[in-house]
Formats: C-alpha cells, structure tokens, sequence
C-alpha cells in the first residue's frame, strides 16, 4: 500500500450546501410573509423552527466533512515525505494520533540488537505492530 492510499479524499459537499442555501431561502421567505404580514408569528413558528433545526443540522455535517485534521496538507500525491521531514515534533504527534490507534514495540530477540550499515544501533522493524485508525 502507498503512503496516499490511506489519504481521505475530498468529499463531495456540493449536495450538503445546496439543502441549506434552499433551507435558507425557505426561512427567509417565510420571515418575508411575517413582515408582510401575510401570515403570523405564531403560525409560522413551527415551520421557522424546522428550518432552523434542519439547517444546523446540516451545518453540522458539512462541519464535520471540511474540518482541518492534520492530514489535510497531505492531500496531494508525492506530498507526505516532503511535508513529514517541514512537520515538527508536536505536528507529528498530531498525525500520527490521527493515523494510528496504537503502536505496540514487542520485546527484543535474545542476543545483540541490531546494527546498520555504520555499524550503528537500529530499531528492528519486527517488533514494532502498528494499529492503524480505522
């Protein structure tokens, strides 16, 4: 699997926006008649407060679809490496937070840990599981 695959894509918001711009429209039409007085407040309380309660209820979803995570700047292909190495510490954490549910580092094999090429200590990729965010 490639680094994007895991990346969400865009969603489509277009139908989200339209029912509340109508909801809105609605609303406003329906306070038009009021100040018109072609109708009163209190025969146009319920359906005012329908239209509230159904437009926040969207604003809430679209909400929820656009919300910046700390994967956003990932969106594009061949972004990751480039953004990971500009990243700091503590914008790091947050995507990995938000990738991963849990990283499990098992105990080592017996005998001597492993060595890179430099002769340097290295993790064993081994024992590291990752449990990746649904």
């Amino acid at each position: 699997m490639q680094e994007h695959d895991r990346l969400r894509r865009a969603p489509d918001t277009a139908p989200l926006i339209e029912e509340i711009e109508e909801r809105r429209q609605a609303r406003q039409s329906i306070q038009l008649n009021i100040a018109k007085r072609l109708t009163t407040n209190a025969e146009a309380a319920p359906a005012l407060e329908l239209l509230t309660a159904e437009i926040e209820e969207r604003q809430r979803r679209l909400d929820a679809l656009t919300t910046e995570t700390p994967l956003s700047d990932f969106a594009a292909k061949g972004a990751v490496k480039p953004k990971w190495q500009a990243m700091d510490l503590i914008a790091k954490r947050r995507t990995i937070a938000e990738l991963m549910d849990r990283i499990v580092i098992n105990r080592g094999k017996p005998g001597p840990p492993p060595k890179g090429p430099d002769g340097q200590r290295i993790v064993d990729l081994d024992r590291v599981a990752i449990e990746w965010a649904e």
